[in-house]
């Protein structure tokens, strides 16, 4: 009862919170003004940004299995996708148990070690934290002037002044971790009961699917759908500026700047991205002069179409997912 209690409260609370962010994006815009400006746009460019949606999906899929190979299996693509799937349908009801609910997935479909993938999950997330940095330090290379003002008004300057007033709270909170992390530390060395053998169970399994990413036979295939991954986000994100006017013109050094902001929306514990995604989106391009109710046209369309994909997706997972759980496991795994 009071794990579920637990889980409404944490539903309500992220969702509580993207509708303020989705309120504050949206507050003080003409309704019928943007309900013309939805009805203009051309939503051809929509649906082939969904294809290359897809395309990330299925990329994503295939990095994954191939992280999954110094586990001592690898899954089908298909069973791979549907966990993967099943992991986004997740993030919209609970923010970041989407990461582990995939790996459940795959640990009964594939009797997979759960703590070991749980583990690549953890690698993965740090390769595409790495692409998204990289990408950024490219643009402040190349256009520093341009993009440089922005990032140090919007983001960098609100982060340090968050860190600066909140100083006394980290501070404390950075050794509280260090104490917690002695504390484990200490209960594992000398720890002979059941509970420390567990946790050192889960720990060295967590740090074997981190490392598997240094144990793959295929690292050039890794690298490739990694590009290609980013590549499909890239496509995604910059066909749709063709389906809003005011967003047209904009190159594709320009859809990659978008595109970090989008991932950055995305961080934003909240269902989905729902809000923070539009507020970010609008606002940065805000940089081009253009308008903010045109930079949410933009947004909207852009995040609605990719979350639908990503629903039907899940659902369609799901579903697959209730006939492989019919079979026995033993046909399970070795399909």
């Amino acid at each position: 009862m009071e794990q579920r209690f637990l889980r409404i409260l944490q539903f309500t609370g992220c969702l509580a919170a993207g509708i303020l962010l989705l309120f504050i994006a949206f507050r003080g815009m003409d309704l019928e003004q943007l309900a013309d400006q939805f009805r203009q746009a051309d939503y051809r460019w929509v649906w082939l940004s969904l294809v290359f949606g897809v395309c990330s999906h299925i990329f994503r899929a295939c990095r994954w299995r191939l992280m999954c190979s110094p586990l001592g299996h690898k899954p089908t693509v298909f069973r791979t996708l549907c966990a993967v799937m099943t992991g986004y349908l997740t993030n919209f009801a609970f923010p970041r148990a989407g990461e582990v609910a995939r790996c459940a997935v795959l640990t009964r479909t594939d009797r997979l070690p759960f703590e070991k993938l749980l583990g690549t999950v953890v690698a993965e997330r740090a390769v595409d934290l790495l692409c998204v940095l990289l990408m950024l330090a490219a643009l402040l290379v190349f256009r520093f002037g341009f993009f440089g003002d922005f990032i140090q008004r919007e983001l960098f300057a609100p982060t340090a002044q968050y860190l600066s007033a909140h100083a006394t709270v980290l501070r404390w909170t950075a050794v509280g971790l260090v104490l917690l992390t002695a504390a484990v530390v200490l209960l594992l060395r000398k720890g002979r009961h059941h509970f420390a053998d567990r946790v050192r169970h889960i720990l060295q399994g967590l740090w074997e699917g981190l490392v598997s990413i240094f144990h793959m036979e295929r690292r050039g295939a890794f690298v490739a759908f990694t590009i290609l991954l980013w590549i499909a986000y890239f496509l995604q994100t910059y066909v749709v500026f063709f389906a809003v006017p005011a967003t047209a013109g904009l190159s594709p050094v320009d859809g990659i700047f978008i595109l970090v902001m989008c991932s950055l929306g995305f961080v934003v514990p909240v269902q989905g991205g729902i809000g923070a995604y539009h507020w970010i989106v609008s606002l940065s391009l805000m940089l081009y002069g253009i308008a903010r109710a045109d930079g949410l046209v933009y947004a909207t369309i852009a995040h609605t179409s990719g979350s639908l994909l990503t629903i039907v997706m899940g659902f369609a997972a799901l579903v697959c997912l209730g006939f492989i759980r019919k079979n026995k496991p033993e046909q399970a795994s070795l399909s």
